[in-house]
């Protein structure tokens, strides 16, 4: 977990919930940014006070900061293929990362596989 995340909107919304929202005024994104961290704040205080993981995981104590950090780097790689299921394909997360030059989208193969489709025509040494 080598990416700290410090300023991602998540993370400072979980960090100072006024702060960040009054950072985005008068916008109403805040409130769901703020939701969606206290949502996965949330799965983190289930997931470390259910006795069957107490009990069975001593060792694998985390912290807040840690379940955060880890969820958004989850999170932020994850690709919808086709509306039908989330995956994580590494490398294929440095693909548009600029949203007004995308060029590709992941597709469902019918397989099980993952393919790229280019949704422009792509210039020879062009990044995607």
């Amino acid at each position: 977990l080598c990416e700290t995340f410090t300023q991602h909107p998540y993370r400072l919304a979980a960090e100072d919930p006024a702060a960040f929202k009054s950072s985005l005024l008068p916008s109403c994104e805040a409130d769901l940014i703020e939701y969606l961290a206290w949502t996965v704040l949330q799965w983190y205080d289930i997931l470390t006070s259910h006795s069957s993981y107490a009990a069975s995981s001593a060792s694998l104590q985390f912290s807040a900061e840690q379940f955060l950090r880890a969820w958004l780097l989850v999170t932020t790689r994850a690709f919808d293929v086709d509306g039908t299921r989330t995956t994580l394909v590494p490398g294929l997360d440095s693909f548009n990362h600029d949203p007004s030059r995308a060029s590709a989208r992941a597709a469902a193969d019918g397989r099980g596989g993952l393919y790229i489709v280019a949704t422009r025509d792509i210039e020879a040494a062009e990044e995607v």
